[in-house]
């Protein structure tokens, strides 16, 4: 199959191989599991709770996987690769109201005084229908089989086989880590006092799959 993202990163040089470029992906040989972390959807903190799940950087080639590095990479590409039905395939997941706002917010740090409503709109209208067809939205060839969403961390978690038999669930350390904000950027601004009507429907009609799969409501952008 024919892999996708084209913007490829990070060579590798195992074997004697140099310049060869592929496109990363975090996987857990030992989970059997994939992962897929968007943009702006809590990948900071799901990094920390998978690092010692054993996920490693792979890189994607024409007939499978090869190593790349040790350790959990907070890698924003979603692609799949040969053989990916072997495997479990884990996303980490936000409301596409609230996403799109934290992009916004993150182009304007140290200015969020200068955050308006009509430079949001000119925000979305120049990027979301890049963003809207990104298979990271629209899933096109498989759906996750685990998602983390960041309104609902720890209950996610709580249905993922191989997070509820680990020693961090069971300690009681993963609800704890579920309530700490990581990243935090000190900006007051809600979201939700920067959506009206037409916005809204074009995030929402750019992401229609998003808001289904994930239980998201059209009408949560509301106050």
């Amino acid at each position: 199959m024919e892999t996708k993202d084209i913007n490829t990163m990070t060579t590798s040089e195992t074997s004697g191989e140099k310049n060869n470029f592929y496109i990363p992906i975090n996987v857990s040989q030992k989970h059997k599991t994939f992962l897929w972390v968007w943009a702006k959807t809590g990948t900071s903190h799901m990094v920390e709770v998978l690092k010692d799940f054993d996920f490693d950087q792979y890189g994607i080639t024409d007939t499978g996987l090869i190593f790349l590095n040790k350790g959990l990479q907070q890698i924003h590409l979603c692609s799949l690769f040969p053989g990916h039905e072997n495997y479990k395939m884990m996303v980490s997941a936000r409301n596409p109201y609230s996403r799109f706002f934290s992009f916004y917010r993150h182009s304007h740090r140290g200015f969020y005084q200068d955050m308006t409503i009509d430079g949001f709109q000119e925000f979305l209208e120049n990027t979301i229908v890049g963003y809207g067809t990104h298979d990271c939205v629209t899933f096109s060839e498989r759906f996750p089989d685990y998602y983390v969403r960041v309104e609902s961390m720890f209950e996610d978690y709580c249905k993922i086989p191989f997070i509820i038999e680990s020693e961090l669930y069971k300690s009681g350390d993963l609800e704890l880590l579920c309530k700490k904000k990581i990243n935090y950027d000190g900006d007051n601004h809600f979201w939700k006092d920067f959506y009206n009507p037409s916005l809204a429907d074009l995030v929402y009609y750019n992401t229609q799959e998003y808001f289904r799969f994930f239980g998201y409501e059209r009408a949560s952008w509301k106050k």
